[in-house]
């Protein structure tokens, strides 16, 4: 079995191997890289010999148990009555205790966790703001997150033989509540109705796309509410100003640029004085380029579109700027009556998470309305 952790350090390994194969990095870059991928290496072999053993001591039973409950699912969507092992499967069934806030509609599973993690690959192949932001799992409906006051008084000077006094360290809270989403999905009888079918496997990718674009257009919205009042510029040097000094020095280490095709392509056709590009490859990341330092993160122009012309950019923290509450699972309810006169039977997947605003001036938006060819 593979994991997230494996899956994330394989494709560093790849992306190590790609630059020594190149080999177009300086000596020094590329003796960098090898370290690298000798470290990348032995972090694999630890990672799958602890899944190699977790699987020897619990007799294999996870891995049985999610196909199982695949089986059992897709089953249970076809009315097929299953067996005692199956329902052991499907213990997370709507209306257990400590499963849901509220009992579902009959029929509603939690689906299988081989499901999840095969949504969550498939929605990071898209632009996903969820992975740039602090993800909090909850697995309760309300809470609060505390952030401590970032206004710092210094240290107090001590004389000898004085009593030592104390001082305050003021904290605030972030309140999220995790709201129920749905995708409402038709799949064809003949396919539920076909055994050797995977149901879920039919309904995986468009959810996938649905959720990548509800997230995305969520964090936006919080975003804005982080960055106040967009400023309007007409050069990449409103850029460097709002990286500079647009946002906290502490924001700066992390930042990033999210903009949308129209602002990645002003980027990449900008040069310095000797013709170097000013958005480059960064040399341990496959894929991702930086400008001046900062990952710059590309939407669509569907999902960021310009604002009266101008070119929409955030540059900031967005771990500091948006906490994402995320209630782990997704739950899914079938209904062969209402498409019964399409001859489809719809699925409803509910994912369940909220996104809320944590620091202020760590995050600027800027709208900027290109004047010179780059």
């Amino acid at each position: 079995m593979v994991t997230k952790q494996m899956a994330e350090l394989l494709r560093k390994i790849k992306a190590c191997r790609d630059i020594l194969a190149d080999g177009k990095a300086d000596a020094a870059a590329l003796a960098a890289t090898a370290d690298e991928l000798t470290g990348l290496l032995a972090e694999l072999k630890s990672a799958q010999n602890k899944v190699k053993s977790q699987s020897v001591q619990n007799g294999g039973k996870n891995d049985m148990n999610e196909k199982l409950a695949i089986v059992a699912i897709n089953k249970a969507l076809r009315r097929i009555p299953l067996t005692d092992e199956e329902r052991q499967a499907l213990r997370n069934e709507a209306g257990s205790p400590g499963q849901q806030g509220e009992t579902p509609a009959k029929g509603g599973y939690l689906v299988p966790t081989q499901f999840v993690a095969a949504v969550e690959r498939l929605a990071d192949e898209d632009a996903r703001l969820k992975n740039y932001v602090h993800v909090l799992p909850t697995t309760f409906r309300k809470g609060q997150y505390p952030i401590r006051d970032e206004a710092a008084t210094g240290l107090t000077k001590r004389s000898e033989l004085n009593t030592l006094t104390g001082k305050d360290i003021n904290f605030s809270a972030v309140t999220y509540e995790v709201e129920n989403w749905y995708d409402f999905i038709p799949v064809a009888e003949e396919l539920v109705d076909d055994a050797s079918v995977d149901i879920l496997e039919q309904v995986r990718e468009a959810f996938a796309e649905d959720l990548v674009k509800t997230e995305n257009a969520e964090i936006l919205t919080v975003m804005n509410a982080a960055a106040g009042t967009a400023v309007s510029g007409t050069s990449y040097k409103d850029i460097l100003t709002a990286l500079d000094t647009g946002i906290k020095v502490a924001a700066r280490k992390n930042a990033v640029i999210v903009t949308n095709q129209n602002g990645w392509a002003y980027l990449d056709g900008l040069t310095d004085t000797t013709g170097r590009p000013l958005l480059v490859e960064d040399i341990k990341q496959d894929g991702v380029k930086r400008f001046k330092g900062a990952e710059v993160v590309v939407l669509d122009n569907a999902t960021l579109p310009n604002e009266s012309g101008a070119i929409p950019f955030y540059v900031g923290d967005l771990k500091r700027a948006v906490l994402f509450a995320d209630r782990k699972g997704y739950e899914v309810v079938m209904s062969r009556e209402a498409g019964f006169l399409q001859g489809a039977i719809y699925l409803k997947i509910s994912p369940r998470f909220d996104v809320v605003k944590k620091f202020n001036n760590v995050l600027k938006k800027l709208t900027l309305t290109i004047s010179e060819e780059p």
